[in-house]
């Protein structure tokens, strides 16, 4: 069976031409997929890196288990609160956006292993919500 382009017709400057373009078509392909695999290796390599940094060794790992459940249900409640708050809009703007930067500095506190000063934070968020307007 032949295929359906055949070089009988060409002359032989022509099939010297096109066996030029079949190579410089391999080596693209080829350089491409070099390129491919390349990228695909250095980003697993980072990913693992960025991994290794996240699994904490030694006394931090036992910290980090006796204060994470507390300050997971802590967190829990006050992101429900934020949530709630923010969406019936029965609190200012700022005072939800003081109330998110206390959690993230609530959360940073229980990472580094302070439990006590993390749950304080907790317990001092608080949101009052707004006087309504005079009808």
């Amino acid at each position: 069976m032949r295929p359906p382009f055949y070089l009988d017709k060409v002359t032989p400057q022509q099939r010297a031409e096109i066996r030029q373009w079949n190579r410089r078509v391999i080596g693209f392909y080829a350089i491409l997929g070099l390129v491919v695999v390349t990228l695909t290796a250095v980003k697993m390599d980072r990913v693992q890196s960025q991994l290794a940094k996240l699994s904490p060794a030694g006394e931090a790992v036992a910290a980090a288990r006796i204060g994470s459940p507390l300050c997971a249900a802590r967190d829990i409640k006050v992101v429900t609160l934020i949530e709630d708050a923010g969406v019936a809009r029965t609190v200012p703007d700022a005072q939800l956006a003081e109330a998110f930067f206390m959690l993230m500095k609530a959360r940073e506190a229980c990472a580094a292993g302070r439990v006590e000063e993390a749950l304080a934070i907790y317990d001092g968020i608080t949101l009052a919500p707004m006087q309504a307007a005079a009808k």
